[in-house]
C-alpha cells in the first residue's frame, strides 16, 4: 500500500503525474493507493496548491487502479489532526467528524488497487 495522506494538495501542479507515476511504479500489481485531501467544499488554506473538485480527484485513480471506493468526512477544520490529538478536543468533536458520501464532504478519502 502507497499512502499519501494529505500530501498530494502540496504538490505542484505540474509534479502531480510524477508523484502518481511513482506510487504506481512501487506498488505491487493488486497493491493499494490510499489518498486523502481536501475538496473544492473545505476552508481555503494558503498553504494548499489546490483544493480537488470530485472530478479531478476521480482522475488520479483513472486508467490505472480499479476498485474504487471514495469517502467523505464533514466537518473539515484546517488543524484536524492536531485538535483531535488532544483527548478533551477528541471527546467533544468526536461525533460531528462523520462519514459522507464523497461529493459531500469536505474532505475526501480515495482507495484504488493496482491493475
Amino acid at each position: 500500500m502507497v499512502t499519501l495522506l494529505d500530501v498530494i494538495e502540496h504538490v505542484p501542479d505540474v509534479r502531480e503525474p510524477a508523484v502518481l507515476d511513482e506510487a504506481w511504479r512501487v506498488l505491487c500489481p493488486g497493491g493499494s493507493l490510499l489518498v486523502s485531501t481536501n475538496t473544492d467544499r473545505s476552508v481555503v488554506e494558503w498553504k494548499h496548491d489546490r483544493h480537488y473538485s470530485q472530478e479531478r480527484f476521480r482522475g488520479l485513480f483513472v486508467d490505472r487502479f480499479h476498485e474504487l471506493r471514495l469517502v467523505g468526512l464533514v466537518p473539515y477544520f484546517p488543524t484536524l489532526r492536531a485538535w483531535l490529538g488532544a483527548p478533551l478536543v477528541w471527546r467533544l468533536f468526536r461525533d460531528r467528524l462523520r462519514p459522507c458520501d464523497a461529493d459531500e464532504g469536505q474532505v475526501v478519502i480515495g482507495v484504488g488497487r493496482k491493475r
